[in-house]
């Protein structure tokens, strides 16, 4: 959510951790300055592939700068989103 209410809406690349979605931003994007002052978020996850269908979750943001993880999380998304020839690993089935 904005500064002044408005929702800010933006296309993520996610990845799921057991329950956990996960994606990347930086601190000083307007994501992650939105997600500091306000943690909850909404995502719509859909598909354009038939059957066309789509998902809503709602819930909080845990924002974790100096993730130790970061490059193996950040790897892994480009893999699945780019394929994991690109990342240079096996990124297999982590489109949600």
């Amino acid at each position: 959510m904005r500064a002044d209410g408005r929702p800010h809406v933006a296309p993520i690349w996610l990845d799921l951790d057991g329950e956990t979605v996960v994606f990347t931003s930086g601190e000083g994007t307007v994501k992650g300055r939105d997600m500091a002052r306000d943690p909850g978020v909404s995502l719509c996850i859909d598909y354009d592939e038939p059957p066309f269908h789509f998902v809503m979750i709602e819930g909080t943001a845990g924002l974790t700068s100096g993730d130790p993880d970061l490059l193996y999380r950040a790897t892994r998304l480009g893999g699945c989103y780019m394929g994991a020839e690109r990342a240079g690993h096996a990124a297999g089935g982590c489109r949600p």
